[in-house]
């Protein structure tokens, strides 16, 4: 969801930026500097700048001078202090300016009213870094606010589960995004359709979710559900295309079904063309077992090893070429290369076998 779904900049501070003819006087020179502070602000915001935080709380200082308490202007000005205060996670902080925004929409659009819905939910954000269930009341708010307003079954219900449960996956790392993920995939695909986009980045992160769980099963059927969402070469969306198809190559490996992830190894090979390099990119990876004396004794160092990656993204023909710190690193490292896929390098749009790729294993104990 896009930082402001519902709040909507009042009018009295869009005339202000548009006319920024005042007379010569000290409170006319004010609005001037708030006038000129709020666009550098929009400005870095725009461009995603490291000081956006800073040029927003500036704002917010000449905003109190400009607007009297109370003014809907130092509701949003609170707000877009406390979202980028949350983004650099100084929750505390952004916990203050966000109830002040709170109350001050409450006071204006009344406590059922869906402008409050977006710092509902960034207050819902500022609470989760540790989880407790109790700090989702301000989620729950912001949905009971869009189910009256908007429906039960709405798109704005269904956006809102989705953010929840991402952020509750994503940050608070909880397997109470469950049901809001769930919740989110049932009513976009009701609304919009299986191929739709939020449809499919439903699904991926519900996916994301039973991975983490090893629920392999249900990722995979999760993952195949949303690959034809993605499957647009021209749009953005591509990206997480090819992140889909990575979780299907290692969902695939884990179930046992190696020969079902080759199209997919194929499909990421095709989109991502070798460089001059020569070496080798992992899609799946697995990790050599320490070898036990080399543990014991201390001793760090890498192996590397040349390989032919097959079509379909196997290792083939792996020998040592190169050892440092300990022999058992090379054979360590021969032992699992085989388990591991990856990209196949593709000419005239076809796969082929590459030879004499290298891939270099390290061994690092833990301080």
């Amino acid at each position: 969801m896009k930082r402001k779904l519902f709040l909507a900049l009042p009018a009295l501070i869009l005339t202000l930026i548009a006319f920024p003819c005042f007379a010569e006087t000290p409170e006319a020179d004010l609005k001037k500097q708030f006038s000129a502070s709020y666009k550098a602000f929009k400005k870095a915001e725009q461009q995603n700048s490291a000081s956006t935080l800073k040029l927003a709380l500036q704002v917010l200082e000449l905003g109190k001078q400009v607007y009297p308490e109370g003014s809907e202007v130092l509701a949003v000005l609170n707000h877009n202090v406390g979202f980028y205060l949350r983004k650099a996670e100084r929750f505390q902080e952004a916990k203050t300016h966000l109830n002040r925004a709170l109350k001050i929409f409450e006071q204006i659009h009344g406590k059922g009213s869906l402008t409050l819905i977006d710092t509902l939910m960034e207050l819902g954000h500022a609470n989760q870094k540790h989880f407790q269930y109790a700090n989702q009341k301000y989620y729950r708010r912001a949905l009971k606010i869009a189910k009256q307003q908007e429906g039960e079954s709405s798109v704005v219900v269904a956006q809102l589960n989705y953010d929840i449960g991402v952020w509750l996956l994503e940050f608070a790392q909880t397997p109470h995004s469950r049901k809001y993920l769930e919740k989110a995939y049932k009513l976009f695909t009701e609304n919009s359709g299986a191929q739709d986009i939020q449809t499919g980045m439903s699904a991926f992160y519900l996916a994301k979710l039973k991975m983490a769980q090893k629920r392999y099963r249900a990722a995979q059927k999760l993952l195949e559900a949303a690959l034809p969402a993605f499957d647009i070469p021209d749009k953005p969306e591509y990206k997480i295309e090819l992140t889909t198809r990575a979780f299907l190559v290692e969902v695939y490996e884990r179930l046992g079904e190696r020969g079902k992830a080759n199209t997919h190894c194929q499909a990421i090979g095709k989109a991502t063309p070798w460089d001059a390099s020569q070496k080798a990119r992992p899609i799946f990876r697995k990790s050599p077992k320490y070898p036990a004396g080399a543990l014991h004794s201390g001793r760090e160092g890498y192996a590397i090893l040349s390989l032919t990656i097959d079509k379909n993204g196997f290792a083939v023909d792996p020998e040592v070429i190169e050892t440092v710190g300990s022999p058992s690193f090379g054979k360590a490292a021969l032992d699992v290369v085989g388990d591991m896929r990856f990209t196949p390098r593709f000419e005239n749009g076809q796969p082929v076998d590459t030879l004499g790729v290298t891939y270099q294993y390290t061994f690092k104990l833990a301080k």
